[in-house]
């Protein structure tokens, strides 16, 4: 058996749950990748008390993340899919609505060993309340600035 190969061989390091691997093959080697890039397993895998999830210590765990952190990662950040600026306008102003709206809600945080953060909340749909929420995440570097983010929508496939 010497000298063969196995070729389109994928191996998982990564503890992945259910949602992830159930994506489809393009959607899901792009999550890998997300998941690579911020060195840690799929955000849903992640047991909920190991979260950080209200007060002054959420506080301690977040970074400062400024207006301009958000913009640069909405608009200039080049699509995945299309290697373009993905001038994602609309989402520098979305954030209102859902804060004022009481759509976005348990928010929670956890502090990577690489110091990377992980932010995620619950988000209700705008339009089909009777869907359960939304799950995003985002990764931050200590300094604020927008790593990769994820929403399980189907549009999150595309972030």
């Amino acid at each position: 058996m010497s000298g063969n190969l196995i070729e389109n061989a994928v191996f998982t390091l990564l503890d992945l749950s259910h949602y992830s691997s159930n994506l489809p093959d393009v959607a899901k080697q792009r999550y890998l990748e997300k998941l690579s890039e911020i060195g840690c397993d799929c955000p849903y895998s992640i047991e909920h008390q190991l979260w950080v999830t209200s007060g002054i210590r959420l506080r301690k765990v977040l970074p400062d993340v400024t207006h301009y952190d958000l913009v640069y990662y909405l608009i200039f950040l080049k699509s995945a899919f299309t290697q373009e600026e993905m001038r994602n306008y609309k989402s520098c102003t979305a954030w209102k609505t859902l804060a004022c709206d009481g759509k976005f809600f348990g928010m929670a945080a956890l502090l990577l060993a690489n110091s990377k953060v992980l932010v995620t909340a619950r988000v209700h749909h705008s339009m089909a309340v009777n869907l359960p929420p939304l799950k995003p995440w985002i990764a931050l570097n200590p300094d604020g600035t927008v790593l990769t983010a994820h929403c399980d929508c189907v549009a999150g496939y595309e972030l």
